[in-house]
């Protein structure tokens, strides 16, 4: 049984083991809230981001649910209107599943204040799971990962990746690394569909697993969610871009 994998089409990855555990980060509940303070007026997404965790669940049979880390979107303390729609999200999936933990991020402050009712809060140095006869250490990657990087998978979150295709299009991707700094580490794809990021081609890294990676991009595979190879991460940093058309995603290079 494979320890692991993508969920094909989604920002989401399944560990398997005991109880299949359904791993999602950077939520930003609460996002439109400051969009809506820069002239971008959208309804409240809380409920769509609760219908895609759901779905997946009967998707994938997980009966565990990690958020890896900004689940929130606001970086210091909690504004009334996220608490309100926090609520409503920690209460559906807390029904949907039989172990709910958070892996805090940078924007998760004062989460600790909150009532959780039965959500574990972790560290945000990470927690380490079994699956599938392996040790995976999972954290949101915006601090050190001292205490979980000797686990055989390290799973991270926090720089949203992705590359850019034609005008005005990007997509969201998966970096996986065996023997960058660690024994492999996964970094996942922002589960909010709203969010901004770090292009590949140009962005800084930020956190230091992260950085370590970057000295090792050689070895840095770079998938789309739809499982897609597009190459290594040294190869698109050096000029190599994504480009779309109505056959789906292909490799190409600037013309």
């Amino acid at each position: 049984m494979r320890a692991w994998r993508f969920v094909l089409g989604h920002p989401a990855l399944l560990l398997e083991g005991e109880a299949r555990t359904l791993v999602i980060s950077d939520l930003h509940v609460g996002l439109e809230e400051e969009l809506r303070r820069g002239g971008i007026f959208l309804p409240p997404q809380t409920r769509r981001l609760i219908d895609r965790i759901l779905s997946l669940a009967g998707e994938t049979g997980a009966r565990r649910l990690v958020l890896l880390g900004d689940v929130k979107h606001t970086v210091s303390g909690v504004s009334p209107y996220e608490l309100q729609e926090l609520r409503e999200l920690l209460s559906a999936v807390a029904a949907a599943f039989d172990d709910v933990t958070i892996v805090p991020g940078n924007h998760d402050a004062g989460l600790g204040s909150m009532s959780l009712g039965p959500v574990k809060l972790a560290r945000p140095s990470g927690i380490k799971l079994r699956a599938g006869g392996i040790t995976v250490g999972l954290a949101h990657g915006h601090a050190r990962i001292d205490e979980i990087a000797d686990a055989d998978l390290v799973v991270v979150g926090h720089n949203h990746f992705y590359v850019r295709g034609g005008p005005g299009s990007s997509y969201p991707v998966w970096i996986r690394c065996a023997g960058c700094g660690l024994k492999e580490m996964i970094v996942m794809p922002a589960f909010n569909e709203l969010l901004g990021g770090a292009a590949l081609e140009e962005g800084e890294p930020r956190g230091p697993a992260i950085r370590a990676l970057m000295e090792r991009d050689d070895r840095a595979e770079v998938y789309t969610l739809d499982g897609y190879y597009l190459g290594t991460l040294r190869s698109l940093r050096s000029g190599l871009l994504v480009d779309a058309d109505a056959r789906g995603i292909a490799l190409g290079t600037p013309g």
